[in-house]
């Protein structure tokens, strides 16, 4: 483009210089008739140079739309089109995870659950299946290769397999991050990045074109927070990889959801650390709670399936936060 660009303004100057010289001949010739030949054959040519310059921009323009809209997915269907398909989604004992569960089942949608333990998804299971919805699950870590593979292919078997939501996290609050031990550290980082990728390493060849992958970010991924250091580094990795998975599979909606400050098991767990930094992860959580800050969990749950019931598209490669929800 830029090349091009030289070139059209070089010729440009040469036909500046070509006028300058023709208007100079005409005055030594002194043909008025020559100058008005010379001015009229002047316009003409530099008009039609214009023109071609201009097409060309404009084709130029028109094939590079083209070309970014077929790199990106074409479209994005509204949630009643996919009432009936199923979606995997993890954490989904408790918290977040759980009332995500149950707003997807009364809008007709299949599910396959996930959380490390067998007992309170047991529950849930149960929840969603009242709601006259096929529901099957799979206890364990969604960082186990086997236990990713097998949540997709139990929600293979279920049918028009449709998408994923990673809502898995652990917090481990309370030791600065050379305090943590190997495997606090190592849990921390299976809930959510290791978990993410064993998801999208098993799911994203089988999910339906349009369907859609949703990782929780969160607002520490952008801060440096003593006492939940693990957290904050594994939610930024999390969030790299929504965006980095999107412009690998254009063909699937995928982007990071911030569900806010939101009162859950983990909130609570941020006033029962130890280590270091304790007090002042107890005081901070415990300060969202006196003020008032805490959101119920139905609130970015219904927040989320607004927005893959509404254009998902919109934040493909992005963060979607619970205030972007449509109605």
């Amino acid at each position: 483009m830029k090349k091009a660009l030289h070139l059209c303004l070089i010729l440009g100057n040469c036909a500046f210089i070509f006028f300058a010289l023709y208007v100079f001949i005409s005055y030594i010739a002194k043909s008025s008739g020559y100058k008005v030949f010379c001015l009229a054959g002047f316009i003409l040519w530099l008009s039609v140079f214009n023109m071609a310059y201009i097409c060309r921009e404009a084709i130029v323009n028109i094939t590079g739309r083209v070309r970014n809209g077929l790199k990106q997915p074409v479209c994005w269907p509204r949630f009643g089109e996919i009432a009936g398909k199923t979606v995997i989604v993890t954490g989904a004992s408790s918290g977040i995870g759980h009332a995500i569960c149950l707003e997807l089942a009364r809008e007709g949608v299949n599910l396959v659950l996930n959380a490390r333990d067998r007992g309170p998804l047991v529950e849930v299971e149960n929840l969603c299946r009242e709601l006259g919805v096929k529901v099957e699950s799979v206890a364990g870590s969604a960082a186990s290769r086997d236990i990713s593979a097998h949540l997709v292919k139990t929600a293979l078997q279920s049918g028009q397999f449709f998408g994923v939501i990673h809502a898995a996290g652990v917090l481990n609050p309370g030791p600065l991050v050379w305090e943590l031990s190997e495997g606090e550290f190592q849990e921390v980082f299976d809930a959510s990045v290791n978990g993410a990728f064993q998801l999208a390493r098993a799911a994203i060849p089988h999910i339906e074109k349009g369907g859609f992958v949703v990782f929780f970010g969160s607002g520490a991924a952008q801060m440096a927070f003593p006492g939940i250091g693990a957290y904050c580094a594994a939610k930024a990795a999390e969030e790299h990889l929504a965006r980095q998975l999107a412009a690998e599979a254009p063909w699937i909606t995928t982007f990071a959801f911030r569900p806010g400050v939101v009162d859950t098991p983990m909130m609570k767990a941020g006033g029962l650390g130890k280590g270091s930094a304790a007090e002042s992860v107890k005081m901070i959580f415990e300060g969202y709670a006196k003020r008032g800050e805490l959101i119920a969990p139905e609130v970015p749950a219904h927040a989320l399936v607004s927005i893959i019931k509404n254009s998902p598209g919109r934040f493909h490669g992005k963060i979607a936060n619970w205030q972007d929800a449509v109605g």
